[in-house]
């Protein structure tokens, strides 16, 4: 017979449905640009968009070794940027879960004057 009580949404599983969440919506808004800005009207004019995260975001500082990889790093395109972002975010909170079902069950263990030096 199949068991279908209601289940206790944990940590684990909380921490879990957040990274799918954000990488499904950083997947999506990745999709979103990539097809309706810059397929789209490639198909339509034969020219291509670009959208590096400097069309949206510029920080000028005064040091030119940091400038320079400012630049580099904000040249990169925005749907490049938001994949490896939901990836990497989708990683960590795997981690992260992972970290929480280990150490769910563990009980909190009581300090003693002992122990405390009190």
């Amino acid at each position: 017979m199949i068991d279908q009580s209601p289940r206790e949404i944990t940590l684990d599983s909380a921490i879990s449905c957040v990274g799918l969440f954000a990488l499904t919506v950083f997947g999506f808004c990745a999709a979103w640009i990539l097809v309706l800005w810059q397929v789209l009207p490639w198909l339509l004019s034969a020219q291509w968009n670009s959208y590096p995260l400097s069309k949206f975001w510029h920080v000028n500082t005064g040091w030119l070794g940091l400038q320079q990889i400012l630049d580099w790093m904000l040249s990169l395109p925005v749907t490049f940027v938001l994949v490896l972002g939901g990836i990497l975010l989708f990683w960590l909170l795997g981690k992260l879960s992972a970290w929480a079902y280990e150490h769910q069950g563990e009980p909190l263990k009581a300090v003693t004057p002992d122990q405390s030096k009190a």
